[in-house]
């Protein structure tokens, strides 16, 4: 997925890894990369630059069904770029769940983009 401005000069490229691999996000001379972390109770996602982690949250919920969480580190919240972290963040986990549950027979698309 590419964003681009009214003249067609992209401004920024994100490459989803697809089934829940997270993905990159490239915009200017930064590099974001996303990935999955594998907790026992809730799997989440990290956001990282140079492997200094920005942003870890879960939006699955655990045992009591708590609500779903964002943690910016002091890192992430001096990054230029959290807003559109957390906007690929969030289509990410969307995309993972979707497919979560076409596996599971629950609904929702087989294949992601």
């Amino acid at each position: 997925m590419d964003i681009v401005d009214d003249t067609g000069l992209t401004r920024a490229a994100f490459r989803y890894n697809g089934w829940g691999r997270g993905g990159v996000l490239d915009v200017a001379e930064y590099t974001y990369t996303l990935r999955k972390t594998h907790g026992w109770w809730k799997p989440g996602w990290v956001w990282t630059e140079n492997d200094v982690e920005l942003a870890v949250w879960n939006s699955h919920p655990g045992l009591r069904r708590e609500k779903g969480w964002l943690h910016l580190t002091e890192a992430g919240k001096r990054c230029p770029h959290v807003s559109l972290l957390a906007l690929f963040g969030a289509y990410v986990m969307l995309l993972h769940l979707r497919s979560r549950r076409a596996v599971a027979g629950t609904g929702g698309a087989a294949s992601t983009p």
